[in-house]
C-alpha cells in the first residue's frame, strides 16, 4: 500500500510540525494519503470502489471511522457504505487500447472463471472493475455479450473493462 509515499509524507508532515514522525497519528497521515491531490493511495485493501469511482475516498474515509466494517474479503459493510454510490457496469474509464469485442459469454459460477467465445475459439475473461466482475456474476451462460476490454499481449485473455450488454 505505497510504503514509500506513506514514508515520505510522514517525514514531510514531521518535518513540517517539527516532530519525529513516530509523533505523527497515524490518522493524520492515512487521510492526507487518501486525499492527496496528484497521488491518492489507498489505506485500506477495499475492493468495492476502484480508485476512479467519486465514491473511492469516501468509501477509505468511512473504513477509517470504521475499521471494523472492512470484511475480510476486501468489501466494506453496507450499513458502513450506505448510501456510497457503486460502481456501474459500464463506467470505468476507457484506456487506449481498449476495443469493444462481441461473442458468447462462458461463465462457471462455481469456479468464478468466464470466457469469451468467437470465431477465434474461447478466450478467458478477467476484470479488475468491481462494476464489472457484480454485472458478470450475473449474466447467464451461452448469453451474446459487447464488452469493452483490453487484449493482453503476453498471456491468452482479455481484461473486460466495461460490459455493454
Amino acid at each position: 500500500l505505497n510504503i514509500g509515499q506513506a514514508a515520505g509524507l510522514a517525514a514531510a508532515l514531521a518535518s513540517r510540525q517539527h516532530i519525529s514522525p513516530h509523533d505523527l497519528p497515524s490518522a493524520v497521515i492515512q487521510q492526507q494519503l487518501i486525499s492527496d491531490r496528484w497521488a491518492p493511495a489507498a489505506v485500506l485493501p477495499i475492493w468495492d470502489w476502484p480508485g476512479w469511482h467519486p465514491a473511492w475516498q469516501d468509501a477509505q474515509a468511512r473504513g477509517l471511522q470504521n475499521p471494523d466494517a472492512v470484511r475480510v474479503d476486501g468489501s466494506l459493510d453496507p450499513e458502513v457504505a450506505g448510501d456510497l454510490a457503486r460502481p456501474q457496469a459500464d463506467q470505468a474509464p476507457l484506456e487506449p487500447h481498449a476495443q469493444t469485442i462481441h461473442g458468447h459469454f462462458r461463465c462457471d459460477h462455481d469456479r468464478g472463471t468466464y470466457q469469451l467465445e468467437r470465431s477465434e475459439g474461447a478466450t478467458p475473461l478477467i476484470t479488475l472493475e468491481p462494476g464489472v466482475k457484480d454485472a458478470l456474476d450475473q449474466l447467464d451462460d451461452g448469453r451474446d455479450v459487447q464488452l469493452i476490454a483490453v487484449e493482453n499481449p503476453w498471456g491468452p485473455w482479455w481484461r473486460v473493462i466495461q460490459v455493454l450488454t
